[in-house]
């Protein structure tokens, strides 16, 4: 699972996947900047949604992996085939 979401953290515009081995889960953080202790509702929109789409995307991945119904190998060999 690490090994996966470091490739996504490496291949993403905006990283933020981690995983809390103790608790068992994986999660995506992300930090706004907050200049001059305003915040922009559209820029943490766009942020939240940016979010929001890279969980969505990549869960079904992350799932897959999770439940040992894929590897990480079997995804890279499957990405380098498609290249």
């Amino acid at each position: 699972m690490a090994r996966l979401l470091h490739l996504l953290n490496k291949e993403l515009d905006l990283p933020g996947f981690g995983m809390d081995e103790i608790g068992g889960v994986a999660f995506f953080r992300s930090m706004i900047a907050i200049p001059h202790k305003k915040l922009d509702k559209k820029h943490f929109a766009a942020a939240l949604q940016s979010v929001k789409l890279a969980c969505k995307t990549f869960a079904p991945t992350i799932d897959a992996v999770a439940v040992g119904a894929t590897t990480v190998d079997s995804l890279i060999r499957k990405a380098q085939d498609a290249m």
